[in-house]
């Protein structure tokens, strides 16, 4: 290899680059804790959850899971996209070039707006299909051939905007969805952070179709392999230079959230320290007023949990508003999807 590329090579594997990111947040004051749960779904409530906290600049969604399935016995390991073709070294190059899709176009019209910030990592709700209507849903999907990421997005962001001012459902505000790209992109540690996003400007009114439609041809043009490389930047110029971009993008982006589908996950082993049947899985996102929406979607031994973590910016009752809107989200899949 040409000498100045051998040099790119040693400080790309030289440490998690999009773990930096979240360095920053933290070192600005911003959070960089995620939170992975597990408890006993019985008559709509949590019985005794046990939680685990980690920061995201260790590791993502799809390491953290099989992390700490390992640490109860388990045997699994980070997941890995089905993604096969080669993409060339040139074509990396000129995917990173033409990924300009990075910042949203308008900050959300929250109606409420506070000066407020959360007390802990742990303001959030959960919302639990139990196994008959996970089953029910699925089978829904399957029989119209429908999505379960488009359908759930569509539910969500079709009630995010009830927090929009009424003036504003008309205009484009954006979700981030984060992609598991391990197996496209390798790092030396396979627990590291290998995610990239896929950015969707939708509006109250966007439908499946649109959603659908919208985020395949972005995936298509592999335009989250490019993004994955424009947050490498500091491979070229730096963390200090990170940390202006960082503190930049702080003060001018603003997104609706994000939203999560860290997988279907079937634990069987005999190892493994069950909670039984009725055990159920759910996992956050750090979260602030750039992101203050976070969704995180997971399958675990055929229940489907729905996690909302909302920022007290554009709600003071956050756990009470984002109660209500997945109480509305689940009634709308068991009335509408089964």
């Amino acid at each position: 290899m040409i000498w100045p590329f051998n040099i790119i090579s040693k400080r790309y594997f030289s440490r998690d680059w999009v773990g930096v990111w979240y360095e920053l947040l933290k070192e600005r004051g911003e959070n960089d804790q995620c939170v992975i749960g597990r408890a006993k779904w019985h008559e709509g409530s949590l019985l005794s959850p046990e939680y685990f906290e980690y920061s995201h600049s260790l590791m993502d969604g799809s390491a953290s899971i099989p992390y700490y399935l390992t640490q109860l016995g388990a045997k699994r390991g980070p997941i890995y996209s089905n993604y096969k073709k080669n993409i060339s070294f040139w074509q990396h190059v000129k995917l990173a070039l033409r990924a300009t899709d990075i910042s949203p176009a308008e900050p959300p019209q929250w109606k409420e707006q506070n000066d407020i910030r959360p007390k802990d990592n742990y303001e959030f709700e959960i919302g639990v299909l139990n196994h008959e209507e996970t089953t029910a849903f699925n089978n829904f999907l399957k029989e119209n051939k429908l999505s379960q990421n488009v359908v759930l997005l569509e539910l969500i962001n079709l009630h995010v905007f009830s927090l929009i001012k009424d003036e504003c459902q008309n205009e484009r505000y954006s979700w981030l969805l984060p992609i598991n790209i391990r197996g496209i992109v390798n790092k030396h540690n396979p627990y590291e952070n290998h995610t990239s996003f896929v950015q969707l400007r939708l509006n109250a009114n966007s439908d499946y179709s649109e959603i659908r439609n919208s985020f395949s041809e972005k995936v298509k043009n592999l335009n989250h392999i490019g993004l994955w490389w424009v947050h490498h930047i500091g491979v070229l110029f730096g963390r200090n230079y990170m940390a202006k971009l960082s503190k930049n993008s702080a003060s001018k982006n603003f997104w609706l959230g994000t939203f999560s589908n860290i997988g279907a996950w079937n634990v069987e082993d005999e190892s493994y320290k069950s909670l039984g049947k009725d055990e159920v899985w759910f996992a956050t996102t750090p979260g602030s007023k750039n992101f203050p929406v976070g969704i995180v979607a997971m399958e675990f031994n055929g229940q489907l949990s729905l996690s909302m973590k909302i920022h007290p910016y554009i709600a003071k009752d956050n756990r009470g508003v984002a109660k209500a809107l997945l109480n509305k989200i689940i009634d709308d899949i068991k009335f509408n999807y089964s």
